[in-house]
């Protein structure tokens, strides 16, 4: 594992940007097979993870039925074999070189973005920015769903990384928005109930929940995405979560 750095952000250079509805990648088989299977057994039992909606870190409207383990602040209550584990891949993403090929890959984007900010967006960022990495492992039960949303202003770039087993689950994957009508300046950092996101928006693709896949986009206004299939096995869904975040230095 001494090279995950480069794994990574060779995967990231390799990948070809899809702009449709907005900028992203989509990537199969990320992980080397022996890395996957690894991650998979490394993952911490429910009892270690903290209902999201507990954190602060979301609004009252998020799901109820999403867990979070942060990996960094978190860490020190798993079994030193774990940590260590953990400790490796999170080294390799918050690593400077990985922010390099994501930033090199979403130039453009980024560009583009900052060219055109906000008022929040300039509030948030000021003049000059600190860029922190966040690293969370997620489990999702029950009819886990989620309307149409941004993200936070304050975020960079999102790494949703799907750990299933198997791909039974493959259709419960992020599904990508485009709206159908102007959305308001003071709308685009909002959570859209699932019936709002049925009128207001046209579900452009899904990218699938499979095993050993990641969905990667640059915040910007229009990056609007949710869950739109119903999780009706009521399974759970894991995932590891690696967002880019930018405040004022």
């Amino acid at each position: 594992m001494n090279d995950l750095k480069e794994q990574f952000s060779n995967k990231i250079n390799e990948a070809v940007i899809d702009d449709n509805p907005f900028d992203h990648l989509y990537i199969e088989n990320f992980f080397e097979d022996n890395l996957y299977t690894k991650i998979l057994s490394n993952i911490p039992n429910v009892d270690k993870f903290q209902k999201i909606l507990d954190t602060g870190l979301v609004g009252k409207n998020y799901s109820p039925e999403r867990y979070i383990f942060n990996l960094q602040k978190d860490i020190i209550v798993l079994e030193q074999e774990q940590q260590d584990f953990w400790n490796k891949v999170t080294n390799a993403f918050s690593s400077p070189e990985f922010w390099k090929s994501v930033s090199t890959k979403f130039a453009h984007t980024i560009k583009e973005r900052f060219a055109n900010l906000s008022k929040e967006e300039k509030e948030v960022f000021g003049e000059k920015q600190i860029i922190t990495c966040r690293i969370a492992l997620i489990k999702d039960y029950t009819k886990y769903q989620l309307g149409a949303h941004t993200d936070t202003p304050r975020k960079l770039f999102s790494f949703l990384f799907y750990l299933p087993k198997d791909n039974s689950l493959k259709k419960i994957g992020t599904s990508l928005y485009k709206p159908i009508e102007i959305i308001k300046e003071e709308e685009v950092d909002k959570q859209f109930e699932m019936d709002e996101t049925s009128k207001r928006f046209e579900t452009i693709k899904t990218c699938e929940f499979k095993m050993n896949s990641v969905f990667v986009f640059a915040r910007t206004n229009y990056s609007f995405h949710g869950v739109q299939e119903v999780n009706i096995d009521q399974s759970e869904r894991n995932l590891l979560l690696v967002n880019f975040y930018g405040d004022k230095a």
